[in-house]
C-alpha cells in the first residue's frame, strides 16, 4: 500500500509543474475541470480488477497505472482548487473563506469514511457476476464514488472565473499542440538563458506549431536580442493563433523592435480580419520593408476594406510596392463588387504601358486576369487588346493573353475576334516554354470548358504521347458510332495519330480539323470548339510542320486540337 502511495505522490509531484503552468496560462477553473475529470476515471477503473490469484500481477500492474493517473489528477485538483478559492474570494474576507473551506473539507473528510464503512458492511452480501468481472461491495462503492465526482463537475460549471479561459478552449489548445515536445522549448524561452538557446527554442516552437507557446513567444517579441525577436515573430506566424494579433500589431508600430516586416508577414499568415486596419496603416507608413510586407499580408487576408490603400500603392515609381499591391488586388477579387473591380481594372491597365518596369507589368497582367470576370467593361477589353498587341515581353504577353481571354468570355466577344488576338501570342512566346503553355491555355479557354486543358499541360514526352493516343482512340470510337461515320473518317483519325507520332504536329492539326468538318455544331460550346480547332489548324499551316525552329507547331497544340475535336463531337 505504501509503494502504491509513493507512485501516486511521485506522479502528483511531477504533474504539479504542468498543472501550475496551465493554471498560469489559462486560469484555475479549466485546470480544475480537467483535473476533476481525471479523478472521475480512477474509481471506475477499480471496477475492472479481476478476482483470483491467477490475476494477481495483472491487477498489480493495473492498480499501479491507476494510482499514477489518480495521483496526477488529484495534484491538479489541490492546486487549482486552492488558487481558484483565493482568486474568487473577496480580499477583505479571504481569510474567512479559506477557514470555512478548510472546516467543510475537514468535516466531510471525517464523515465520509464512516459512511463508506457502513455502506461496505450493508453491501457485503453483494456478489453479482458480470462476465469475467464480479461486482461486490468494494466495486459498488467505487462506482458510487465516481458518480459523486461527476456530480461535483456539474456544480463546477456554475463557477465563473473572469480571468480564465473556458475548458473547451483549453482542450482545443491541448488537442492541437504537441504538449510534451513543446514543454522543453517553452521553459528555455521563458526562464532565460543564453541568446542562442532562446533563439533555438523559438525556432523549435515554430516547427512544432504549438498554440501552447503563444504567450511565451509574445513575451519574446520584446527580447533585447534582435535574433530572438525575429524568430519569435516568425514562430507566431507559423502557429497562426489569433491571440498573437495584438502583440504583432504593436510591433508594426514599434521601430525599436525592428521586426515590423516579420510581424506583418505573420499577421498575413494568421489571417485575422482585426489586423486589416493596422496593416493598412503600415502599408502607408515610413518604413519601406514594412510597407511591402503589409501589402502582401493584406493580399493573404483579402479584405475589401484595403482597396483604397492598394489603389494608392499602384505607383510605378515604387516598383516593389506596386507589384505587391497588384498581387493583393488579385487576391481581393472574390470580395470586390463590380464597380470596385472596374476601378481597380482601370488602374492596373495603366501599368501595362511600355515605359513601366517589366516586373510591374507582369504583376498587373496577372491581377487583370484575376479580376476579369468582375470588371466587365468593353473599353477595358479594347485597351487590354491594344496593350497585348504592343507587349514585347513573352511572360507579360502570356499573362495579358490569359486576362484578355477571360475578359472576352465575360463580355461574350466572338470566338473569331478573341482568337485573332490570342493566336499571334503563341509565336511571341515560343522562346519561353512556360509562357508558351500559358498562352496556349488562354487559347484553349475559348473553345473548352474551364480547366479542361489544364491536366494535359503538365504532361511530358511519353505521358503526353500516351494521352494523345488515348484521345485519338476515343475519337475513332465516337466516329464509328455516329451516323456519318465512314471508313474515310476512320482513316483520317489514323492519319492524325501517324502525323503526331512522326512529329508533324501541324499536319496532325489539319487532319483533326478535317475530321470535324462533317459534324455541324449542336450547341454554342461545340461551335466555339470547332471554330477554335479551325483557327488553330490555320495558324499551324503558317508554321513549319516539323523541325527545330522556334515557331514550329508543337505537340501541345496537337493535343489541344484532339480535345477540341472531342468537344465538337460531344
Amino acid at each position: 500500500v505504501q509503494v502504491l502511495a509513493a507512485f501516486a505522490s511521485g506522479a502528483g509531484l511531477a504533474a504539479t509543474l504542468l498543472w501550475g503552468y496551465l493554471a498560469d496560462k489559462y486560469g484555475s477553473r479549466p485546470v480544475l475541470s480537467l483535473a476533476c475529470a481525471g479523478t472521475v476515471a480512477a474509481p471506475f477503473l477499480w471496477v475492472f480488477t479481476l478476482p483470483g490469484p491467477e490475476h494477481f500481477w495483472m491487477n498489480v500492474a493495473f492498480i499501479v497505472v491507476l494510482n499514477v493517473f489518480s495521483g496526477a489528477a488529484w495534484a491538479g485538483v489541490g492546486l487549482a482548487q486552492f488558487n481558484l478559492l483565493l482568486s474568487l474570494a473577496p480580499a477583505e474576507t479571504r481569510g474567512t473563506y479559506v477557514a470555512v473551506f478548510s472546516a467543510a473539507t475537514g468535516i466531510l473528510g471525517g464523515v465520509s469514511p464512516i459512511v463508506g464503512g457502513a455502506l461496505m458492511s450493508v453491501l457485503e452480501p453483494v456478489s453479482l457476476p458480470l462476465g469475467p468481472l464480479v461486482l461486490n461491495n468494494f466495486k459498488v462503492l467505487f462506482a458510487l464514488s465516481g458518480l459523486v465526482r461527476i456530480v461535483s463537475l456539474l456544480f463546477l460549471t456554475r463557477v465563473r472565473d473572469p480571468e480564465g479561459r473556458s475548458t473547451r478552449y483549453v482542450l482545443g489548445q491541448l488537442r492541437h499542440s504537441r504538449a510534451v515536445s513543446s514543454w522543453g522549448p517553452m521553459r528555455r524561452l521563458s526562464h532565460g538563458g543564453r541568446e542562442s538557446e532562446r533563439r533555438q527554442a523559438a525556432v523549435e516552437l515554430a516547427d512544432l506549431r504549438s498554440p501552447l507557446a503563444v504567450e511565451e513567444l509574445v513575451v519574446a517579441l520584446d527580447d533585447v536580442s534582435p535574433n530572438v525577436r525575429e524568430e519569435a515573430a516568425r514562430a507566431l506566424g507559423e502557429i497562426g493563433d489569433a491571440r498573437a494579433v495584438p502583440a504583432l500589431v504593436a510591433k508594426l508600430r514599434d521601430p525599436a523592435a525592428a521586426v515590423g516586416d516579420l510581424a506583418a508577414v505573420s499577421l498575413g499568415r494568421i489571417g485575422d480580419v482585426s489586423a486589416v486596419e493596422p496593416l493598412m496603416e503600415a502599408a502607408s507608413g515610413p518604413d519601406a520593408t514594412v510597407r511591402i510586407a503589409a501589402l502582401r499580408a493584406l493580399a493573404q487576408i483579402a479584405d475589401a476594406r484595403a482597396l483604397p490603400v492598394l489603389l494608392d500603392a499602384l505607383d510605378p515609381e515604387h516598383p516593389t510596392a506596386c507589384e505587391a499591391a497588384a498581387e493583393a488586388l488579385a487576391a481581393l477579387d472574390p470580395n470586390l463588387g463590380p464597380e470596385a473591380a472596374k476601378a481597380a481594372y482601370a488602374r492596373l491597365l495603366a501599368l501595362l504601358a511600355p515605359d513601366v518596369a517589366r516586373g510591374v507589368r507582369l504583376a498587373a497582367a496577372r491581377a487583370l486576369g484575376a479580376l476579369a470576370s468582375r470588371a466587365v467593361d468593353p473599353e477595358a477589353y479594347d485597351t487590354l487588346a491594344a496593350r497585348l498587341e504592343a507587349e514585347p515581353d513573352a511572360a507579360v504577353a502570356a499573362q495579358a493573353a490569359a486576362a484578355l481571354s477571360r475578359l472576352g468570355e465575360a463580355l461574350q466577344r466572338s470566338t473569331s475576334e478573341r482568337l485573332s488576338l490570342l493566336l499571334p501570342v503563341l509565336d511571341r512566346t515560343a522562346t519561353s516554354p512556360l509562357a508558351y503553355r500559358q498562352a496556349l491555355a488562354a487559347v484553349a479557354r475559348v473553345g473548352l470548358p474551364d480547366d479542361a486543358f489544364y491536366p494535359y499541360l503538365g504532361l511530358r514526352d511519353m505521358a503526353r504521347d500516351e494521352a494523345m493516343a488515348k484521345l485519338i482512340e476515343e475519337l475513332r470510337r465516337r466516329l464509328r458510332g455516329s451516323a456519318a461515320a465512314t471508313l474515310r473518317l476512320d482513316r483520317r483519325a489514323a492519319q492524325a495519330l501517324e502525323s503526331y507520332t512522326s512529329g508533324q504536329y501541324g499536319a496532325c492539326l489539319r487532319a483533326l480539323s478535317r475530321l470535324a468538318e462533317p459534324f455541324p455544331p449542336n450547341d454554342v460550346r461545340s461551335e466555339a470548339a470547332a471554330a477554335t480547332l479551325r483557327a488553330l489548324s490555320h495558324h499551324a499551316e503558317e508554321k513549319p510542320t516539323a523541325g527545330p525552329e522556334a515557331n514550329a507547331a508543337r505537340p501541345e497544340e496537337a493535343l489541344l486540337g484532339a480535345l477540341l475535336l472531342r468537344e465538337t463531337l460531344r
